[in-house]
């Protein structure tokens, strides 16, 4: 029963609908009402954390994720193991730094981007980690029942928050903490974490996946988040706080695809490696389905911008609404793609697929520094959209050519 696709993708979807929802809260509320500046700080430190925890999603969750049933099993506790050690090294290097901001005297909404950075990456760490670690476990509806609870300490923040005036690093402190537990509590309930194992596992994972998979990943940081670092270098506080703002009302589409997402790598690991052929037609009809769906998204967004931006974030960021529709296409081909990033990362392509985020990239931080200066917010929406565009076109070309050249070498063969 748990196992039948339509339960998984059931649990999925609402378990990243609780999660965005959660987020959805956090975002609005620290729009809202917190500071311009504090919210800024926020999105930076936002920034930084998904830029690393993309990392570690390639890198590491990724690869689990396509293992086979057996083998997973076999390292299911060195896996928890590795996840512990990395969470450590984070939590410690995250906590040293803000100890010695706070020793050096360093102004407040540097210790504020400094804590909320440690509060996101605790939170964005362990999320796609958790999801893929249950379900391989043969627990889809974990995962589901954690988000729920997430939300609902989101909800008691949020209302502390408006009515007792909680301070922002009591919110963002919260957060971290909720963070661990759920990871402890979730991956106690499985299995005994070997730490042995893990570290084995994790020199291996650095050894095999980090290379080319890590460069490719903190270079597509070059047209996601550097725009807003260089829009935070100079920029009002509120072109900074907007550029994360009209993210938000994107969230569903994001929800709707991770969900279907990570049931459909969990079922496209159960394809015998051998069989490419099989690999390829999941991957392109999974992909044209990512695709229409973004597309319809998209253009309801783009046509639906100021209503929808006055609704979700209020008079604030409601003239937004350029920005807005440039991050919508932005986030629609950033969604669309993963299908192709699966099969990818199946048939270990990681150079390829890192040269064309590296040609993104590169194209992005050419162009966004004087976008930027010149359109403020818009400029670092146009270099984001901009960026992935290239690195989009540059994928397909990756993945498709080599199915044409066999497909051709298959029909001549066939014919002779």
């Amino acid at each position: 029963m748990l196992h039948d696709p339509k339960v998984l993708r059931g649990a999925s979807f609402f378990d990243q609908a609780l999660i965005s929802a959660a987020n959805f809260v956090t975002t609005v509320v620290l729009a809202r009402h917190y500071s311009s500046e504090e919210f800024a700080a926020y999105g930076v430190s936002l920034a930084l954390a998904i830029t690393l925890q993309a990392v570690q999603r390639t890198t590491f969750v990724l690869p689990m994720t396509l293992l086979g049933d057996r083998v997973f099993r076999r390292r299911s506790a060195g896996v928890a193991g590795q996840h512990l050690l990395i969470l450590t090294v984070v939590l410690t290097v995250g906590l040293a730094v803000v100890a010695g901001g706070a020793a050096l005297g360093v102004f407040h909404v540097s210790l504020e981007a400094m804590l909320s950075f440690l509060a996101c990456l605790v939170i964005f760490f362990s999320l796609d980690f958790d999801r893929a670690f249950q379900l391989k476990n043969g627990r889809p509806l974990w995962p589901m029942i954690g988000s729920g609870l997430y939300l609902s300490v989101n909800l008691v923040l949020a209302s502390l928050a408006l009515w007792a005036r909680l301070p922002f690093l009591a919110y963002v402190g919260a957060v971290a903490a909720f963070g661990v537990a759920k990871t402890l509590v979730g991956m106690l309930s499985v299995t005994r974490p070997n730490f042995g194992h893990g570290a084995l596992l994790l020199l291996r994972s650095l050894r095999t996946n980090f290379g080319w998979s890590g460069a490719g990943t903190l270079a597509s940081a070059g047209f996601i988040h550097a725009p807003q670092l260089v829009l935070a270098s100079f920029a009002p506080a509120l072109n900074v706080a907007a550029y994360t703002a009209v993210r938000t009302p994107m969230q569903p589409l994001g929800l709707l695809l991770r969900s279907l997402d990570v049931v459909d790598k969990f079922q496209f690991s159960k394809i015998d490696v051998t069989d490419l052929g099989a690999q390829n037609r999941q991957a392109l009809r999974t992909w044209f389905i990512y695709l229409a769906i973004s597309a319809l998204a998209a253009v309801a967004a783009c046509l639906a911008a100021g209503p929808l931006l006055g609704f979700v974030l209020g008079p604030k960021f409601a003239g937004f609404t350029t920005s807005f529709r440039l991050c919508a296409v932005a986030l629609a081909l950033s969604c669309s793609i993963q299908p192709l990033e699966t099969l990818i990362y199946r048939l270990g392509r990681y150079k390829g697929y890192a040269l064309c985020q590296m040609t993104g990239a590169g194209f992005a931080l050419v162009v966004a520094p004087l976008l930027v200066h010149a359109w403020l917010d818009v400029g670092a929406t146009t270099a984001y959209m901009l960026g992935w565009i290239v690195a989009y076109v540059a994928t397909l070309a990756f993945v498709i050519w080599p199915m044409m050249a066999r497909r051709s070498l298959a029909g001549a063969a066939s014919a002779a």
